[in-house]
């Protein structure tokens, strides 16, 4: 194709691999994003209330979901698989039945219904975010500790570096 199609021209790219995969979508590739756009609106606001996490207003999970989407339609269209028949993949089975329940809920919005691989691996995406966005949080309880544990005759410069040993590089210095 690159002998035919300059690498620039990408929207042709993109063109051409959606008339060859999906002979089902007549409308245009934007008509697809806003589809799987309108799934990922419908579908961050039901999952936080489930998960009582944040998912809606991070861009870096929209646009991460939006990437893994575009492609879920046309694989569940065209009928490829992701994982072999009775193969699951390890995930925390009550956030893959909360996803599982929401994205059966949101269905309606796609032309093509989920199936359990692709619900797996959106599990999978989910799950790693929520571990990053854990990761960026620091713990109130040890916050205390440390406090309390520093408080009896407040040394500022020893809570400061108590504070700075135990949360590291979840401080940002200002």
């Amino acid at each position: 194709m690159k002998n035919i199609i300059p690498e620039e021209l990408e929207f042709e790219f993109l063109h051409l691999t959606e008339y060859f995969i999906s002979g089902y979508y007549s409308h245009d590739f934007s008509e697809n994003i806003y589809l799987v756009e309108s799934f990922i609106d419908a579908f961050c606001g039901k999952i936080k209330k489930e998960l009582e996490f944040e998912f809606f207003n991070s861009q870096d999970f929209r646009e991460e979901v939006l990437k893994y989407l575009l492609p879920a339609v046309y694989r569940i269209k065209n009928n490829f698989f992701l994982l072999k028949k009775d193969e699951k993949p390890d995930v925390d089975k009550d956030i893959y039945t909360i996803v599982k329940s929401v994205v059966l809920d949101c269905n309606h919005i796609l032309k093509e219904p989920f199936r359990e691989d692709e619900i797996y691996f959106l599990t999978n995406k989910i799950e790693k975010y929520i571990e990053i966005e854990q990761d960026k949080k620091i713990s109130f309880k040890k916050l205390l500790e440390i406090i309390k544990k520093c408080s009896l005759d407040l040394d500022e410069k020893k809570l400061k570096e108590e504070i700075i040993k135990v949360f590291k590089d979840k401080i940002e210095f200002e």
